[in-house]
């Protein structure tokens, strides 16, 4: 075998591994609407022991402001989570689970760990 033959199977191997891990950690967030990316940024609010902005969760999750944006945007949109303003600072804005939030971020939870199992 060449190794350009054994590059091609290993991105193939590699392509194939990743839309199976992809397809798989989605599925239990499908029913939502929303991406696993998105249930990330739920799932840190709900576990986060501070308040978290946009900001914070782009550089926690090594990732755009403008990626991060988007999944906010999302999870504002379906009434996820809301923003609360800093009173001493209007241009920082703080992420919270509304209670719709939380029970989703709990049953896609739920439903990944037991689909993990």
């Amino acid at each position: 075998m060449t190794e350009s033959e054994i590059h091609e199977r290993f991105v193939d191997t590699y392509m194939h591994i990743l839309k199976y891990v992809g397809d798989f950690v989605s599925v239990p967030t499908r029913p939502y609407k929303i991406t696993f990316e998105a249930y990330t940024v739920m799932r840190m609010i709900a576990t986060s022991e501070e308040p978290l902005t946009l900001v914070k969760i782009a550089k926690e999750q090594r990732v755009s402001r403008s990626a991060i944006a988007r999944q906010i945007n999302v999870l504002l949109d379906l009434k996820y989570i809301e923003q609360t303003t800093n009173t001493h600072d209007r241009r920082i804005k703080y992420l919270s689970l509304t209670p719709a939030g939380h029970k989703v971020e709990l049953e896609i939870t739920t439903a990944s760990e037991e689909r993990f199992h």
